[in-house]
């Protein structure tokens, strides 16, 4: 009916895959460009904003444990609570 697909043609070179992961050529003059700057690093956090997240870690800690204590270990006094 029709005609069968033709291969798909080739894209440079010989085609092998050493030729595909070899590094691209380069001109000379590339090695003597300057490297660009590097970006500045901060921290992460600063000693503050760690100090007040643990702090709230641990207050977070200490109402959901009271929490537990009031809602499963203490029995109301009234029945209808």
């Amino acid at each position: 009916m029709g005609r069968a697909a033709e291969p798909p043609a080739k894209i440079g070179g010989s085609g092998s895959v050493s030729d595909m992961r070899s590094p691209a050529k380069h001109d000379a003059a590339d090695d003597r460009r300057p490297a660009a700057p590097r970006p500045v690093v901060t921290l992460a956090m600063t000693w503050w904003e760690k100090w007040a997240f643990n702090l709230l870690h641990a207050l977070v800690a200490a109402t959901g444990t009271a929490y537990f204590f009031m809602k499963y270990l203490v029995t109301p006094t009234d029945p209808f609570a």
